[in-house]
């Protein structure tokens, strides 16, 4: 039996050295958590810098060796909230307590930019909702997500995201954006494809 354990040990340490050699050129979850991770640490210390040094981000290849390599597990998340990604419009408005205009509004960002971002607590926990509108591109999920991570690390600073935060994450995101896009892919990620996990919902 030593020995039969000590084989099976070698393959699994086999399998998993060989899994790590492949990577894969489109995010899923973990991926864009990874990488995103990575560019709010740099955003974070060049926000203010008129002349912003150049963002070097994880390759496909750097993040093959640190990503899960099981898909199952909690959430990824980034700071102190979940992102609930792809939720029901049903789920936002509970979530967020928005109602009447407010939430007219909220139906009014999805249609226009493909997705709504809103914050609030579900289970007595500070979450971020994302819906996402039926037939959206790959790069808007993916900007989807970076606006989510925005929100995740103001609420970790301030532990809640007031109207004027939420302003001034729109507007941290139109300048950030272009540069985490144009990074991303001279770091060899393709946009045109994805694999993110969601909670199984869009609204048309």
């Amino acid at each position: 039996w030593s020995v039969y354990f000590l084989l099976t040990a070698l393959h699994i340490y086999a399998n998993r050295n060989c899994m790590r050699l492949i990577s894969f050129e489109s995010f899923n979850t973990p991926r864009l958590n990874i990488v995103v991770s990575d560019y709010l640490d740099y955003w974070a210390a060049n926000q203010v810098k008129e002349e912003k040094p150049a963002c070097v981000l994880p390759t496909p290849n750097d993040v093959a060796k640190v990503e899960p390599l099981l898909f199952v597990g909690p959430q990824p998340k980034i700071g102190a909230s979940r992102i609930l990604f792809g939720e029901s419009f049903n789920e936002l408005a509970t979530v967020s307590g928005h109602a009447g205009q407010r939430l007219r509004d909220d139906a009014n960002t999805l249609k226009q930019n493909g997705y709504v971002v809103v914050s609030g607590m579900k289970n007595h926990r500070p979450c971020v909702v994302v819906c996402l509108h039926t037939g959206c591109k790959s790069e808007t999920l993916i900007k989807a997500y970076l606006h989510a991570s925005l929100y995740t690390r103001q609420i970790t600073k301030s532990g809640e995201i007031d109207p004027a935060t939420e302003t001034a994450i729109g507007e941290d995101l139109n300048t950030c954006w272009p540069i985490f896009m144009d990074s991303c892919k001279k770091s060899g990620w393709d946009f045109n494809h994805q694999e993110l996990r969601t909670q199984g919902y869009d609204v048309s």
